[in-house]
């Protein structure tokens, strides 16, 4: 079926505007070297796997964001077995390392200037406030982003449908003019999915979805939103 064209574009910031894995990784390296903590990539893959563990926890509402902050660097003490380090200030120094790190995945800035041209863009992200904040000040990117929306000042995180329902109003978008693009299956797609938006997954390593969280256009690429929003026609997802 034909869709109407996309006015409103929602993209969430991390791994699919933002490089934050680089980020991720640069932030960590620095709060080992303060912290007298050996960096090794395996030290930094339980990291990555703690984390990404704790954040789909914060998304089925199963610990909160403060807890989740400080949990990270107490399961990464633990490990390396680092007893004399206080956790929330670890916290609070890689959040200050990471703020300072914003590099844009290839491409990705031309992409949205050039659907800016016809499209009012938004940032939704459940990022720290303070980091995301830091992260965008001076960015190109803000140039041609309208509004950013961060879930620590909406007060409802992705994939919670009240959150897609606020920024929704404050944007006077409706519901089939607006699309959402991430990379993130259980934050973006289900988040637009519970707030009746289309969603499109960004999924550049061919990841898939599961069937249950169907996305309802799927891109390897940034640029190939073009298609997409300009008639809806797009690439659809398969079957």
């Amino acid at each position: 079926m034909e869709k109407n064209r996309y006015r409103y574009l929602f993209f969430d910031l991390d791994n699919t505007l933002f490089d934050f894995n680089e980020a991720e990784r640069q932030a960590f390296e620095k709060v080992c070297m303060v912290y007298g903590i050996r960096f090794c990539p395996e030290l930094f893959a339980f990291y990555h796997a703690v984390n990404d563990a704790l954040w789909k926890s914060l998304e089925r509402g199963e610990v909160t964001q403060k807890d989740l902050q400080t949990r990270r660097f107490e399961e990464v003490c633990r490990q390396v077995k680092k007893t004399d380090v206080c956790c929330e200030e670890m916290n609070r120094d890689y959040r200050n390392f990471l703020a300072e790190c914003s590099v844009m995945v290839p491409g990705a800035l031309n992409v949205v200037r050039t659907l800016s041209e016809t499209c009012t863009i938004c940032l939704v992200t459940n990022g720290v406030s303070k980091t995301q904040r830091k992260r965008l000040q001076g960015s190109p990117l803000m140039e041609v982003v309208s509004e950013v929306f961060i879930s620590e000042e909406v007060g409802f995180h992705k994939p919670q449908k009240e959150f897609f329902d606020y920024v929704l109003e404050k944007t006077g978008a409706g519901r089939q003019e607006a699309l959402v693009i991430g990379d993130s299956v259980t934050s973006d797609i289900l988040g637009g999915k519970n707030a009746g938006i289309d969603t499109c997954l960004y999924d550049p390593l061919g990841k898939g979805y599961p069937e249950e969280i169907r996305p309802d256009f799927t891109i390897r690429k940034l640029d190939e939103l073009f298609v997409i929003v300009s008639d809806g026609a797009g690439s659809p997802v398969p079957g």
